[in-house]
């Protein structure tokens, strides 16, 4: 397990280090996204490059209408994986959710930046005592839906207090990305004691992605990062 932990800290110190000087490198190598064969459903995820070696496993069910989870890497087989597959009108027309304060703050505190709350969803417990899951649901205007991860290893020694740098892909035509992607840092109190861990969160616009009628329903696709990252929340790559 510390030799997993051990890989993705390096790993976030190098994606914050390419991404301040502006190249499109990264510790991510594709978003996937795919809509089921009963145009009901979403799968969503942002597939790590294998130079990102983690044990990690878990998932977070929301009620019937799917998951949120944490896919570990696998050498040959399988890189590791965060995302969702979710009903995308039922789980956004849920009673119980909408009632639910929303927020725009990352799992961390720092800003999400999209304009509006969106419904935060975490189980009672942590998952695993290296990590945990949680889910945004857009229950006001029916477009977002994401999955996040904070990971206990992710401190201030690993990345930067209080940073966000984001990501953009398959924008629509007016430049606005349809899936989200950022690696957020900790947060510290005023005495630099630490107050939340840093993870990873990824957004998609599920009405615009799918609104498009060139994604097959049932087949998997791949968007591969084309821009440079951006500092600041997931919102920021909207503006």
């Amino acid at each position: 397990m510390l030799r997993s932990i051990f890989s993705v800290v390096v790993i976030a110190g190098m994606m914050l280090s390419l991404g301040c000087k502006g190249t499109t490198n990264s510790i991510i190598d594709h978003v996937n996204f795919k809509i089921g064969d009963n145009l009901e459903t979403a799968r969503v995820s942002v597939v790590f490059k294998d130079t990102v070696q983690s044990n990690m496993l878990g998932s977070f069910p929301l009620k019937d209408y799917g998951s949120i989870f944490i896919t570990p890497f696998a050498a040959g087989t399988q890189p590791l994986e965060l995302g969702f597959e979710l009903n995308t009108k039922d789980v956004m027309n849920d009673w119980e959710y909408a009632q639910i304060t929303p927020t725009e703050s990352l799992p961390n505190g720092l800003p999400m930046g999209l304009g509006y709350p969106l419904v935060e969803i975490r189980a009672a417990q942590p998952i695993s005592d290296s990590f945990d899951l949680y889910a945004y649901v857009d229950v006001m205007h029916a477009k977002w839906l994401g999955a996040a991860a904070m990971f206990k290893f992710m401190n201030d020694s690993s990345f930067p207090a209080g940073m966000a740098i984001s990501m953009g892909f398959n924008p629509d035509a007016e430049g606005k990305p349809g899936i989200l992607t950022s690696i957020y840092g900790p947060v510290l109190d005023n005495s630099g004691a630490l107050i939340r861990n840093g993870g990873m969160i990824v957004l998609a616009n599920v009405r615009q992605m799918m609104s498009k009628d060139e994604y097959t329903p049932g087949r998997e696709y791949q968007f591969r990062p084309k821009k440079k990252f951006r500092k600041g929340g997931p919102g920021v790559l909207l503006q």
